[in-house]
């Protein structure tokens, strides 16, 4: 009889260890390699809802996403999934091929691209095998960071309902609905997260180890963009001596103060933008007073820029990743100077016409600037050769899905594609189609975060200076995480470095929105360079609707009854536990 007893209580004790699970009901642990959890979701723009997910990961011989649906599932959705977890693997230094299975266990169409970064706090539960608590909605940006979505309160308020006590917004979100999350909140925490790592610490409740390294700076490089700040420098003291007395000048004194500050401080890549910014206004001052013989000339000087330094960087040979990835960086600012010629023919206005053709030239010359960069490095024979011949593909593959992540909001119309990027010269198509898809990736993603930003801007500005910074940093630790990696396998990440470093420095100045746009930038050469040395791979996606494994909605008004049942169970076998022991010991 003893032993008969000795079996249930085991099994009640089993029967507890599984309940726990069931009680906390957010998120369940099937076991090491799964885990099941609720996207905040949106019906009919108003209603919140609930969707569960059973996310798993494992080892794999190549990199597989399998999609399990019960309704449909629009591609805003699969590209996020795709995104969320070549970002996710980045960011946790994974250069291994995993199967991923993310099945939908709902009938409801799946739209929207704002589980990306459930998917991404739930993979790297699954990779560094620690559980976690709550939920999460956001849209993941190729930096890692967590943009705005639609419908956040409703989502909040289904959470809070079901009893969901840990919950991460984006910032941008936080920032946007404060007062209204005030009037929700009861015991629930909501936490504005701005990356993939601080989302999953905040739902994990513990500190992830980070693998830094000091970043370095190439000195050639360097030296170059030294020599361009003093250069810019000294072209705009010269307009500056024409507009004497003739109009305010403390705009462009401003950037020049700003650009020999950073100079001093050894961040010639910033020093180079003021000094470009201040170049620019400068301009633009000297245009309104000379008027419209002075833009004609200036126009003809743009159009003779371009040209030369086209047909210059076509002749070059570029067989390193770092000229390769300077290449793209001067085709993308030729691009930029020729779309703006052509929008300064559609302006109405004189003063329109006055700023576009001055922001044309100036980025024409930064072309031709950054082309000597290119030279200098040619010369040098400085980086690493590319062995993986088919890299640019797998770029293409990631712009693809970049539009598809944002199809409902943004349309191909919109990215207004440059005529020179579309047109590849004879021997040089893969630098005009790796530009082509770099383009598309940092426009669409500039748009998404500039979409976030102008969501804050009535913000309180202490609050939102404050959360700014916050997100900034977060963000740029996890592109130095994925910047270690390529240094350590010896690859130059002094372009990448130059966007990051100017992303976290600018903001002291109160250049935020310009920090946030530089991180996307950073982003893009990043993930260029990842490509080439075969640190990322774009996975197969698979859609599975009739294979699905468990049928329709799980709803959580089912889920509770079982649970107080097995509560019940578990609560009354503990008493008839306690009045055996009781007895045993009075008996002895």
């Amino acid at each position: 009889m003893r032993l008969g007893l000795s079996i249930v209580i085991i099994l009640l004790l089993l029967a507890s260890v599984f309940s726990s699970f069931y009680l906390n009901y957010h998120i369940v642990l099937g076991d090491d390699n799964c885990i099941l959890m609720y996207a905040l979701a949106v019906k009919d723009e108003k209603e919140g809802m609930l969707i569960p997910f059973r996310i798993c990961i494992e080892a794999s011989s190549t990199n597989k996403i399998i999609i399990y649906s019960h309704g449909s599932i629009a591609k805003d959705v699969i590209a996020s999934f795709v995104i969320s977890s070549l970002i996710t693997q980045l960011e946790l230094g994974q250069n291994r091929n995993y199967t991923i299975s993310i099945e939908i266990l709902s009938n409801e169409s799946a739209k929207g691209p704002s589980a990306g970064a459930l998917i991404a706090v739930a993979l790297t539960s699954l990779i560094v095998k620690e559980s976690i608590n709550g939920s999460i909605t956001g849209f993941i940006n190729i930096d890692g960071g967590i943009d705005a979505i639609g419908g956040l309160i409703p989502k909040v308020k289904v959470a809070i309902k079901n009893n969901i006590t840990r919950i991460a917004i984006p910032v941008f979100n936080y920032l946007e609905s404060v007062y209204g999350l005030k009037l929700l909140l009861d015991n629930a925490i909501v936490e504005p997260v701005a990356s993939i790592i601080d989302s999953y610490e905040f739902l994990a409740k513990r500190e992830m180890v980070k693998n830094y390294t000091l970043l370095r700076c190439n000195p050639l490089i360097n030296e170059s963009f030294f020599n361009i700040s003093l250069n810019l420098e000294k072209l705009t003291k010269n307009i500056l001596n024409k507009l004497e007395n003739k109009v305010d000048t403390s705009e462009i004194t401003k950037y020049l103060s700003y650009a020999e500050l950073f100079r001093k401080n050894g961040k010639t890549y910033i020093a180079a933008s003021m000094a470009f910014i201040s170049y620019i206004r400068a301009l633009e001052s000297l245009c309104n007073i000379e008027g419209y013989e002075h833009i004609k000339k200036l126009k003809e000087k743009t159009r003779s820029i371009i040209n030369e330094t086209l047909n210059i960087l076509k002749n070059l040979n570029m067989n390193t990743d770092i000229s390769f990835i300077l290449g793209i960086e001067v085709l993308r600012r030729l691009a930029d100077a020729n779309t703006m010629l052509a929008e300064a023919e559609k302006a109405s206005s004189a003063k329109e016409i006055y700023s576009i053709t001055a922001y044309a030239y100036a980025r024409a010359l930064s072309a031709k600037q950054w082309l000597q960069v290119l030279e200098n490095v040619i010369r040098s024979s400085i980086g690493r050769n590319i062995r993986n011949n088919l890299w640019f593909l797998e770029l293409e593959k990631f712009a693809n899905y970049t539009i598809d992540s944002v199809s409902e909001i943004i349309t191909l119309e919109e990215l207004k594609i440059p005529s020179i990027i579309q047109k590849a010269p004879r021997n040089k198509e893969l630098l005009w189609k790796a530009a082509l898809a770099r383009y598309v990736i940092d426009t669409i993603s500039s748009m998404v975060r500039a979409s976030s930003f102008r969501s804050i801007e009535k913000t309180l500005p202490y609050l939102k200076d404050k959360l700014l910074k916050t997100f900034i940093i977060n963000v740029s630790k996890a592109l130095e995480l994925r910047l270690s990696k390529l240094q350590r396998i010896g690859v130059d990440v002094t372009i990448p470095m130059f966007y990051l470093d100017y992303s976290n420095d600018v903001i002291s100045i109160g250049f935020y929105e310009a920090a946030i746009t530089s991180l996307i930038h950073a982003a893009g050469v990043t993930l260029t360079l990842e490509f080439m040395h075969s640190l990322a791979h774009i996975p197969e996606v698979e859609l599975e609707f009739e294979q699905s494994r468990t049928a329709g909605l799980v709803n959580l008004e089912e889920i509770r009854l079982p649970t107080i049942v097995l509560l019940t169970i578990v609560l009354t076998g503990e008493a008839i536990c306690t009045v055996y022991l009781i007895l045993i010991f009075s008996r002895r």
